[in-house]
């Protein structure tokens, strides 16, 4: 089995102590995250395991909503619901090393109910990806880290089939419906929905396989095809809204994991049903 190796985070028993390492929704960092819960759950301290966890948790969601809805950082942060909250923050720097040094750790301490959303990250680093780019690995903390092969294997697979659903499942919805009953500008709706279809190709072009973001990446769909009739926009919303569900659905399989439904009891049995300690 190939070792991976990473390096080993120092973080001081201050720390870890309940007092500097605050319940979510306080702020903390990946680093403090990893320090807490990897002595918690080699000692099997459960308080400070759990509260970890919903650090951790509190950016992989597991439903789709919650992946759009959350944020991190915001003057709003006392007034917004636990669930749109992110408490800590991610170094753009070496992301594909950053990504993979989480997938390690989810597997570590069984949180695999963050591989989905964390495999679905990691993806949106490569617009081209081969083998050999995974196998190297990235840097995190200063130190190499890299897949183990059963998650590279899984990687690979679930990034071809993302790049697909980039490419085809999602964009797609411009071209469905051709004859929309109650149009009522049919030949200027055609012309929008061609321009949306270049734009988005475009997007998928110059950018990583993101298939949940597109459209997204420009605040909704009304900015991208305003000029649309009512009838047509409805529409094409509600065939977008279930195209991206469709596909949130089906990360957990991609990525040769359990179903939503398994990690979400997994998730359950480690943390609760609330973020908040």
């Amino acid at each position: 089995m190939r070792l991976f190796a990473v390096s080993i985070t120092r973080v001081s028993r201050e720390s870890c102590c309940p007092r500097y390492f605050l319940p979510f929704p306080a702020l903390t960092t990946f680093d403090i995250i990893v320090g807490c819960l990897r002595l918690s759950h080699k000692y099997e301290v459960d308080y400070l395991r759990r509260r970890a966890l919903i650090h951790l948790s509190s950016r992989y969601r597991t439903t789709l909503a919650e992946f759009d809805s959350s944020s991190s950082g915001d003057s709003s942060r006392g007034q917004r619901p636990s669930e749109t909250i992110v408490s800590w923050p991610i170094s753009h720097k070496a992301r594909t090393g950053f990504y993979i040094y989480a997938i390690h750790l989810a597997r570590e301490v069984d949180a695999l109910w963050v591989l989905p959303h964390a495999f679905y990250c990691l993806s949106s680093c490569f617009p081209n990806v081969i083998a050999g780019e995974i196998s190297s690995g990235g840097v995190y903390d200063g130190a190499p880290t890299t897949l183990s092969v059963q998650d590279e294997g899984s990687f690979l697979q679930g990034h071809a089939i993302q790049t697909r659903a980039a490419t085809k499942d999602i964009a797609k919805i411009f071209t469905r419906h051709l004859d929309i009953k109650g149009c009522s500008s049919q030949l200027n709706c055609y012309r929008v929905r061609l321009q949306a279809i270049e734009d988005s190709r475009e997007m998928i072009h110059d950018s990583s396989p993101t298939p949940l973001n597109i459209q997204g990446e420009v605040d909704d769909l009304e900015s991208l095809l305003w000029h649309l009739c009512p009838k047509c926009l409805n529409l094409l919303k509600r065939a977008h809204a279930e195209a991206r569900q469709k596909l949130w659905d089906a990360l957990p399989s991609m990525y040769q994991l359990p179903s939503w439904a398994e990690l979400k009891k997994m998730k359950v049995a480690a943390i609760g049903n609330s973020l908040l300690c």
